[in-house]
C-alpha cells in the first residue's frame, strides 16, 4: 500500500486513475477472470502475511474516503475510490506523517532480543508454526503473536526476528519449548546513567530480569522534548506475567532471559527431548523387546526410513540421538519413551514409536530397526501408519549458553492453572475406571462368552491365512473352543471371569483389539520411492523444483561451513542471573 502511494505520480495519464502495476495484473477490472486473485484476496493475503500493517490500511482507508467525498463535493460521478490527481498531494503529505510517526515511535520505545521459555497443550492446535494467510489457522503461533500485537510487546511478526526451537505438529504438546524474538523494553533508548544524558543506558546495561532493578534518568513522561531528566527507578517488564494475562490457559509463559543478538533458538539449540507417553498393558506390550529395538537408535544414522521426507526442503537425513529409555510413571501401567537428540526430522518420533509398537506386540523383530536404518540395502521406506500424535511431547529444549529466568509469582500461578487441569482429568479417569470395575461384578452367560472368542478367532484367522499360512495357533484355539462349547454345563460367569478366559487368545478389552487387524510383516508391504527418485520427480513440478533450488541447491554448505556456523551459534545465549 505505501509503495503504491509513494509512486502514485505515475497514475497521470493512467485514467480513471490506476496504477500501471494494477492494470498489468488486471486488478483494474470490476471482476477478475476466472482462477485469478482480486484486489479483495491479495489486501487479505497482505494483512495475513504482515507485510502490511493494519494501521496502515486504515489510514489508507480514511484517505481514500475523504478523496472520495472531495470529488463528490466537487461534482465528481466518478465513485471507483482510485487516487485521483487532486488527492495525490494530500496522500503524500499523510504517507510522510505516517513515514514521521513510525520512526518517532521507534525512537520512543527501546526493543532488546529475548528468549521466552513456554508450555502449551496442543490437543485443541493445528500445530505450533503460524500457516501465514489462511484463515482458517488455528496455530499456537498465531494465539502467541496476537497476545504480543495485543500487548504491544511487539509491532509485527516480520519485524520482531522471531525464531522457534523445534516445530511440533498438530496436536502435539510441550512442556519447555523455546522461541526468541525481540520485545519491547520498559527502559527507554533515551535513558542514561547521568543527569546530564550523556552516559546512554546500553543494551548490555538493562536488567536481566524482572526483580532487579535499576537507576536511571529519562525525561519527563508527559514532556518528551524536556531539558531536565528526572531520576527513576525502572525494572524490565515481566514478559510471563503480561502475556500470560492475555494467552489462553493452554499456553503458558514459563520464563524469558535477554540474549545476544546472534542467538537463534533455532540454530543454537544442542538438544531437544521427546516423551512419548503410553500404556503397556499386561500381556500387550513387551517392553524388553520394545527397549532393544530403542537402543539401536543411539548414535548417528540415516532415519530416511523414520520420517516423512520432503527433498525440497530436506537433502542430509542423518540424526544424531544422544540417549533413548522406556521409563515408567508409577501408576496405571503408564510408561514413556524419552528419546533426545541433537535434531529431529519431520513426524521422526512417531514413526520410530509406530515401529517400536510393531515389536512390542510380537508383530516385529528388534531387529527391524537395524533393517531400517542400513539405507544402503534398504533404501525405500516400507507404508506404515504413525503413531498418534497426541501423547507426544517436546520435553526440553537443550542449550549450551542459555539459563532461562523463572519467577516465583508467575510459576506459584502457572502451577495453579496446571494443577486445576490435571485434577478435572483424573476425576475423569476415575469415574471411567469406577464404571469398569462396576462391569467386573455384572453377570455374563458362559456360553456367549465362548461364542464371541470363536467369532473373533475366525475373523483373525480368516485376515491372517494370507500372510501367515504355515503359522495359525488360531486353529488350535478354535478347536479347543468347538469342545468347550459342547461340554459348557456352566450357564453364568461374571465378566471377570470371563476376561480370564479371554486373556489366553489376547481378547482383553483395549483400544486395539476393538479394531483389530493383521499386521502385514513390513518387508511385504508396498514401498515408497527411494531418496534419489523423489530428487528426479521434482522436474515435474515446477514449484517444487523451484524450492528444491532454492532451499537445497543455493543454501547448501560444505561439512566445514556448517561445523563453523553451528560452533559459532551455539556459543550464542543469555542468563536472567
Amino acid at each position: 500500500m505505501n509503495a503504491t502511494m509513494a509512486t502514485a505520480p505515475a497514475n497521470r495519464g493512467h485514467a480513471p486513475g490506476y496504477h500501471p502495476f494494477m492494470e498489468k495484473l488486471g486488478l483494474n477490472k470490476p471482476k477478475p477472470a476466472k482462477g485469478e486473485p482480486s484486489g479483495q484476496q491479495i489486501l487479505n493475503y497482505l494483512l495475513h502475511n504482515e507485510i502490511l500493517l493494519e494501521k496502515d490500511v486504515q489510514r489508507a482507508y480514511d484517505d481514500l474516503l475523504m478523496c472520495s467525498s472531495k470529488n463528490k463535493q466537487k461534482g465528481s460521478k466518478d465513485t471507483d475510490f482510485s487516487p485521483k490527481m487532486n488527492c495525490i498531494g494530500d496522500e503524500n503529505d499523510k504517507l510522510n506523517r505516517m513515514k514521521s510517526d513510525s520512526n518517532s515511535q521507534m525512537q520512543q520505545h527501546r526493543y532488546r532480543h529475548v528468549a521466552l521459555r513456554f508450555y502449551y497443550e496442543g490437543s485443541g492446535y493445528c500445530g505450533l508454526a503460524e500457516n501465514i494467510g489462511m484463515c482458517s489457522d488455528n496455530s499456537i503461533e498465531k494465539s502467541l503473536f496476537a497476545a504480543l500485537l495485543k500487548t504491544k510487546l511487539v509491532e509485527s511478526r516480520a519485524s520482531c526476528n522471531f525464531s522457534r526451537c523445534g516445530r511440533t505438529d498438530k496436536g502435539v504438546s510441550s512442556a519447555g519449548q523455546v522461541v526468541a524474538l525481540r520485545l519491547k523494553s520498559n527502559i527507554s533508548p533515551q535513558a542514561s546513567w547521568d543527569k546530564a544524558g550523556t552516559q546512554s543506558v546500553k543494551t548490555t546495561g538493562l536488567p536481566k530480569n524482572a526483580v532487579d532493578p535499576i537507576n536511571v534518568w529519562v525525561q519527563p513522561k508527559n514532556n518528551r522534548d524536556a531539558a531536565d531528566r528526572v531520576e527513576k527507578t525502572l525494572q524490565e517488564y515481566s514478559y510471563d506475567k503480561v502475556l500470560n494475562n492475555v494467552l489462553p490457559e493452554t499456553i503458558r509463559i514459563l520464563g524469558w532471559c535477554p540474549v545476544s543478538d546472534d542467538f537463534s533458538a533455532r540454530f543454537s539449540a544442542m538438544t531437544r527431548t521427546y516423551r512419548y507417553f503410553f500404556v503397556a498393558r499386561p500381556k500387550h506390550l513387551d517392553l524388553e523387546r520394545m527397549d532393544k529395538g530403542l537402543q539401536q537408535m543411539i548414535g548417528k544414522h540415516d532415519f530416511r526410513n523414520f520420517c516423512k521426507i520432503k527433498v525440497e526442503q530436506v537433502y542430509n537425513f542423518e540424526r544424531l540421538i544422544h540417549e533413548a529409555s522406556i521409563f515408567s510413571t508409577g501408576s496405571n501401567n503408564i510408561h514413556y519413551f524419552q528419546i533426545v537428540g541433537q535434531a529431529f526430522l519431520w513426524h521422526q518420533i512417531r514413526c520410530i514409536v509406530s515401529v517400536l509398537f510393531m515389536i512390542g506386540r510380537g508383530d516385529e523383530d528388534p531387529t527391524i530397526v537395524s533393517e531400517l536404518l542400513d539405507v544402503t540395502n534398504n533404501p525405500s521406506k516400507p507404508a506404515y501408519a504413525l503413531a498418534p500424535e497426541r501423547p507426544l511431547v517436546l520435553h526440553a529444549c537443550g542449550f549450551k549458553e542459555l539459563h532461562v529466568g523463572h519467577f516465583a509469582l508467575n510459576l506459584w500461578r502457572v502451577s495453579c492453572n496446571l494443577e486445576r487441569q490435571w485434577e478435572e482429568l483424573v476425576l475423569n479417569a476415575a469415574r471411567i475406571r469406577n464404571c469398569l470395575d462396576l462391569l467386573k461384578e455384572v453377570p455374563v452367560l458362559h456360553k456367549d462368552v465362548l461364542e464371541l472368542a470363536k467369532s473373533r478367532l475366525q475373523e483373525r484367522l480368516k485376515k491372517k491365512q494370507k500372510y501367515y499360512p504355515g503359522n495359525l495357533s488360531e486353529r488350535d484355539v478354535l478347536s479347543t473352543l468347538e469342545e468347550a462349547l459342547a461340554q459348557s454345563d456352566k450357564k453364568v460367569v461374571s465378566w471377570q471371569e470371563a476376561l480370564i478366559l479371554l486373556q489366553p487368545m489376547k481378547l482383553i478389552p483395549s483400544p486395539e483389539v476393538m479394531n483389530e487387524g493383521v499386521h502385514i510383516p513390513l518387508w511385504k508391504r508396498h514401498k515408497g520411492p527411494t531418496l534419489e527418485e523423489k530428487v528426479e520427480l521434482l522436474s515435474q513440478s515446477k514449484r517444487r523444483q523451484q524450492l528444491y533450488d532454492e532451499n537445497i541447491i543455493k543454501k547448501r554448505k560444505s561439512k566445514k561451513e556448517d561445523r563453523a556456523f553451528y560452533e559459532h551459534m551455539t556459543q550464542q545465549g543469555g542468563s536472567a542471573l
